[in-house]
């Protein structure tokens, strides 16, 4: 079962590599904390599932992304595991003025594993022997909030600040929420230079 959902959203992710219109794809990197200060890497792809445009009350156009999104991982607690997630879900994202956007998304498929360092554990016998792949899995849903500004030469592409948080289900018979900061670079790999 867990095996197949990784599969799924494994195949979700890297559904870009075979489609024609890799223009509608974007995908991001970037630094991933958790709890602000567990470095780690988030890498992400969406896919353009509708693009607005409107008019504010102020009579000014505004634009507004929804995506299919979905997100690949990990970050390291050097004393105690790391843990690496498989997210999915839709994202929206604003244009503001100034080239700025706002970004929302919530991701309810995820699934996160955790990785302990070197365990041991003692059978019936008494014996003392070594866990392989210490650790185990969690139903991870996310929502995440940010900011971006857009390149001038480049407005497909945006850096960007979020806010994640992630919360790992069943957790010892509770809920536990991972806040993570997330920076770095979203862009299109087609985008063209605008004078």
């Amino acid at each position: 079962m867990r095996f197949s959902f990784s599969l799924i959203l494994l195949l979700f992710v890297f559904s870009a590599i075979a489609q024609k219109q890799i223009s509608d794809y974007h995908y991001s990197i970037g630094y991933f904390g958790n709890n602000l200060w567990n470095e780690g890497v988030n890498v992400g792809m969406e896919k353009l599932r509708s693009d607005t445009t409107y008019f504010n009350k102020k009579g000014k156009t505004r634009t507004v992304n929804k995506n299919y999104a979905a997100n690949f991982g990990f970050y390291n607690d050097s004393e105690s595991h790391l843990g690496m997630f498989l997210t999915a879900g839709w994202s929206r994202r604003k244009m503001l003025k100034n080239r700025f956007n706002l970004t929302s998304s919530l991701q309810p498929l995820g699934i996160y594993r955790s990785f302990l360092p070197e365990t041991y554990k003692v059978n019936e016998d008494g014996e003392v022997k070594k866990v392989f792949l210490p650790g185990r899995f969690y139903f991870a849903p996310n929502v995440s909030a940010g900011i971006g500004r857009m390149g001038r030469w480049h407005p497909d592409n945006s850096w960007y600040v979020k806010l994640n948080i992630t919360t790992l289900l069943p957790y010892s018979r509770a809920i536990v929420p991972l806040v993570n900061i997330e920076f770095g670079y979203h862009f299109n790999i087609n985008s063209k230079i605008h004078e």
